[in-house]
């Protein structure tokens, strides 16, 4: 994987995902007509295009979208059962956890950046910021107490944290943030390793990082707290969205960028072996 120091991981798709395994769930229950009017948010044209979607997914394990189009999965407006949203979420700790081994593994990349939370996410229900929370608290737990990560691994949490303090009354939803930042803060205490840099962005936004590293009026890239350029970009999940979302718009200025167009609990350790492999050999070119 020569030329690749510093990957970063956009893993986009969770929330589509348990779209998807919600509408199967629904669609199994009743008639594809009845189903359709379930679709509210789509014209009749995309719910018949999803419907069949979520039929074929229903009855065969496999999602045959049509790429060319944008995801209706998007458009859809249903409420989600946060028991959906909680195995998603769980399903895409698993890869994360998976990608994060096989990196420290193979040794070649000695930075990993993932997208963990954008600021905007804090803007959903309660239930769906608390499941992918949780999510991030248990592994943040189970990395602090791994003997080799310990050892060889140094985490950084990038990103504003005054944001989860808010006054949300729900106080589920004040234990999960508890958690979550005690969790983390003794995973950057535990862990002081040399062989992985890996950088949490979350919860991240851009201009945040920026306004970080202006000193007296002025634009200071030392005081970026992502440091090293980003030679590849891994996003999932991709089809009609942006590159990176936001993500360290100062360090990919000039990355290579690979996309899956499977949502991100559908990524395989292998899937994505091969794609940053494949990224890797991209020719890289700066300027015109």
């Amino acid at each position: 994987m020569s030329g690749v120091n510093h990957l970063l991981v956009i893993p986009d798709g969770s929330r589509r995902h348990a779209k998807r395994e919600h509408l199967s769930q629904q669609f199994r229950a009743e008639s594809e007509e009845s189903f359709r009017h379930r679709l509210v948010g789509l014209d009749r044209g995309d719910a018949t295009t999803l419907a069949r979607r979520i039929a074929n997914f229903s009855m065969t394990g496999e999602d045959p979208m049509d790429w060319d189009r944008r995801d209706e999965l998007d458009a859809v407006e249903i409420d989600v059962p946060a028991e959906h949203l909680k195995s998603s979420y769980q399903a895409s700790g698993l890869v994360v956890d998976s990608m994060l081994r096989w990196v420290l593994a193979r040794g070649s990349i000695r930075i990993l950046t993932l997208y963990g939370m954008q600021a905007a996410n804090l803007c959903r229900s309660s239930d769906e910021v608390i499941a992918f929370l949780d999510v991030e608290s248990s592994y943040a737990e189970t990395w602090s107490r791994d003997p080799e990560i310990r050892s060889r691994c140094r985490f950084t949490m990038v990103g504003d944290r005054s944001l989860l303090t808010s006054k949300r009354g729900n106080p589920e939803f004040q234990t999960a943030v508890a958690r979550y930042v005690e969790g983390t803060d003794q995973l950057v205490r535990s862990c002081d390793g040399s062989d992985l840099q890996i950088n949490i962005l979350a919860p991240y936004e851009a201009t945040w990082e920026i306004n970080q590293a202006v000193v007296n009026g002025h634009f200071d890239p030392a005081k970026l707290l992502v440091q090293d350029g980003v030679d590849l970009v891994f996003r999932s999940g991709s089809q009609g969205r942006s590159a990176t979302s936001g993500a360290v718009p100062c360090q990919t200025a000039f990355s290579r960028l690979v996309r899956s167009l499977k949502y991100f609990p559908d990524c395989t350790v292998e899937e994505l072996s091969r794609a940053i492999d494949e990224g890797a050999a991209q020719r890289l070119r700066s300027g015109l």
